[in-house]
């Protein structure tokens, strides 16, 4: 058995408004919504931002055990250039342009508004 395709994922954050603000720069129009969670197509995939089912959930951390990191992906070094860019115009602290020492791709890393590490990574080959 092999699974081939990621159907959706699921983050719990604690502002709902200000989670949107941060996805909608980085995926775009929102697909669904509610009351409780946003959710957006990247590719096949859902990606969905809600509020915790326990509101006295803790806060994971990038160095720590568990979800380390979201990569997103573009096609082409313009196009990360450009996400660059209107990060930089939205104000949103991030790495720039960097290359992965392992793939010697570019990438950006910023932190979403709830401190959850999200990566932007250009794959060329």
């Amino acid at each position: 058995m092999k699974l081939t395709t990621i159907d959706h994922l699921v983050y719990f954050v604690k502002n709902l408004k200000a989670a949107e603000k941060f996805y909608t720069a980085l995926l775009g129009k929102v697909e669904y919504r509610d009351a409780e969670q946003i959710a957006y197509a990247v590719g096949e995939t859902r990606v969905f931002f809600a509020l915790p089912y326990d509101k006295k959930a803790g806060k994971q951390g990038a160095d720590k055990i568990g979800f380390n990191h979201i990569a997103f992906g573009v096609s082409s070094v313009a196009k990360l250039r450009a996400i660059e860019e209107g990060l930089d115009k939205l104000k949103y602290k991030h790495s720039g342009i960097m290359l992965d020492e392992y793939a010697q791709e570019p990438f950006i890393w910023l932190d979403d508004t709830d401190g959850n590490r999200v990566e932007i990574y250009c794959r060329t080959a």
